[in-house]
């Protein structure tokens, strides 16, 4: 009975170590853009790109309020 070789597994840092989708520049596919995969790779960049501008505008409002706001004044309007 022959055995096959254990894949080498993961280290714990390997496992711990952040994971970044690498950002879509340009319109590289496997599939076609009239393909239902081809639909779905595009929907899927459109909303990690959404996703992204949020990030942004949500790490730009946190450093607008923690720049010189720190004084328990609330704000006013």
């Amino acid at each position: 009975m022959d055995l096959e070789p254990i894949p080498e597994a993961p280290t714990a840092e390997y496992l711990r170590a952040p994971r970044r989708v690498p950002p879509f520049t340009n319109r590289e596919s496997r599939y076609p853009r009239d393909s239902p995969l081809g639909q779905l790779e595009d929907r899927l960049i459109e909303m990690f790109r959404e996703n992204q501008r949020r990030q942004e505008e949500l790490q730009r409002f946190r450093e607008n309020r923690d720049s010189g706001r720190g004084d328990g004044s609330g704000g006013s309007h």
